[in-house]
């Protein structure tokens, strides 16, 4: 069996990531600004939207009437784009893997 070894540099970045889900559980749950603590907390798991939804939070906070509308959509076109082209190779990914098991198969 494995052994399981930390350095000092996984610790702090496991401290970091325990902070940040603490922090993005504490910012969904308030009452107060709502729409811009569930925007900031959304962002954390999400590092490819982190981008938008930390300007639509600065927005929201700055002005606690500001709702959300279509236009603020727009931010969101870029991920959608670059999302919409890497796809393709993540589907090539998937077919390449099983013809590889269906080759060992074969082959067994």
């Amino acid at each position: 069996m494995a052994s399981l070894t930390l350095d000092w540099l996984h610790v702090i970045v496991l401290l970091g990531a325990i902070q940040g889900v603490f922090l993005a559980g504490a910012l969904a749950s308030k009452r107060r600004n709502r729409t811009a603590n569930r925007l900031l907390g959304a962002a954390f798991p999400l590092p490819f939207l982190f981008g938008p939804l930390i300007y639509l939070y600065a927005v929201s906070a700055a002005d606690r009437n500001h709702r959300l509308t279509r236009l603020d959509a727009l931010h969101f076109v870029p991920y959608g784009t670059i999302h919409r082209a890497e796809l393709p190779c993540y589907e090539a990914t998937v077919v390449g893997r099983k013809e590889r098991k269906i080759k060992r198969y074969l082959d067994d």
